[in-house]
């Protein structure tokens, strides 16, 4: 397998995420940042420490390609995520709840 083949990402009404390159984020890593931020799905504990800024358990959490990716990833959410997607357990658990992008439009679709 190809490990640093894009992954696929479907359209999400979301510019700067559906055209993000997805190449700098560990390949492993990529269907489950992009469900989680889409669609609101939690993530494996690496992520959800990460996605949280909790930088013990995100380290104490990673395997040898996720800790060489962190700065990229880091980098990938600060230019193609939106903000209150990440940054704190709250922000994490709010996502979720919202349901991510696709929860934040259908929101936006009801109210108008």
């Amino acid at each position: 397998m190809n490990n640093t083949a894009p992954i696929m990402v479907p359209p999400t009404g979301n510019g700067e995420f559906d055209d993000a390159n997805w190449n700098p984020v560990p390949f492993h890593l990529r269907e489950g940042l992009h469900e989680y931020i889409r669609m609101g799905r939690p993530t494996g504990d690496f992520l959800k420490a990460f996605l949280s800024n909790d930088l013990m358990s995100a380290i104490v959490r990673a395997d040898a390609a996720s800790a060489a990716g962190m700065k990229e990833t880091a980098m990938f959410l600060t230019w193609h995520c939106p903000g209150d997607s990440y940054g704190s357990p709250a922000k994490y658990a709010a996502w979720i709840k919202r349901g991510g992008i696709l929860g934040i439009t259908q929101s936006q679709k009801v109210e108008v």
